[in-house]
Parts: C-alpha cells; structure tokens; sequence
C-alpha cells in the first residue's frame, strides 16, 4: 500500500512538472523567445563577419612582401566631437608596422573568437530553457506546387 501511495506521489509531480512545463510552451507571448534567439544569431554573424574581416587582414600581411606585394591600410576614427580621421599605413611585410598589426590582429582575432564561443555557448543555453517539444515534420502533403 505505501508503494502505491508513493508511486502516486511521483506520477503526481511528473505529471504537474509536465503541464507546468507546457503552459510555458503556450504562454501567449512566446514570440519573445523567437526575437531574442534572433537577436542572438544575429550579434553572432556580426562578430563572425568582423572575425572573417580580421581573417583576410592577417593574411594581408602575412602574404606581403617587399619585393612583391605591397599594400596600403586606411585607418579611420572619430574622435568624441564626430571629427573623422584617417591614416594610411604602408605594409610591406619587413617593417615594424607590419609586425604591430600583425600582433594586433592576432589579438583582436583571440578576442573574437573567444566571445563567438561564449556567444554560440550562450545561444545554446537560451535555447535549452526553451520548451523542447518535439514537432513532427511535414511530409509537404497538402501543399499546392505552383
């Protein structure tokens, strides 16, 4: 009698933690989630762009050469009062301002991948405290070919 008891108890929790769980897969606003996933995915292809961006730039310098191939690189900025600079640094691949990019580059693409991990960890996180029901796919029957 006390395992029927028990095993009612659990089915009881099982079946509350169930319908809890359910009523936070219909709650009327659940477009909330869909727009701050999206919100997610897309500051992660901002950064990947900006990591292809670093990507080309290194290998920019490191294929330069003096004899070779030679480039120029426009520095632009604006200072507090919204004035643009510009600089031009000339790449060669022996001087010193090659290596100074080079490590900078080497830096900022450390940091860039560092925060897409982190970025795609926590896209993976806010993903799993979503409802994880399981939808069945479409076979595309109903569906008018035009």
């Amino acid at each position: 009698m006390v395992f029927v008891k028990v095993l009612y108890a659990v089915a009881m929790i099982i079946f509350t933690y169930r319908l809890l769980n359910r009523k936070r897969c219909t709650d009327p606003e659940g477009n909330i989630e869909f727009i701050s996933v999206s919100e997610a995915i897309e500051e992660m292809n901002r950064t990947k762009e900006q990591l292809s961006s670093i990507e080309e730039m290194i290998t920019d310098i490191t294929i330069c050469s003096p004899d070779d191939h030679n480039k120029y690189i426009r520095c632009e900025w604006a200072n507090t009062l919204g004035e643009c600079f510009k600089y031009d640094l000339f790449i060669d691949g022996n001087g010193t301002v090659s290596d100074e990019l080079l490590r900078i580059a080497y830096a900022e693409r450390s940091r860039l991948r560092t925060l897409l991990r982190q970025q795609i960890r926590n896209l993976n996180d806010r993903c799993n405290e979503n409802c994880n029901e399981n939808y069945a796919f479409s076979s595309g029957e109903g569906l008018d070919d035009k």
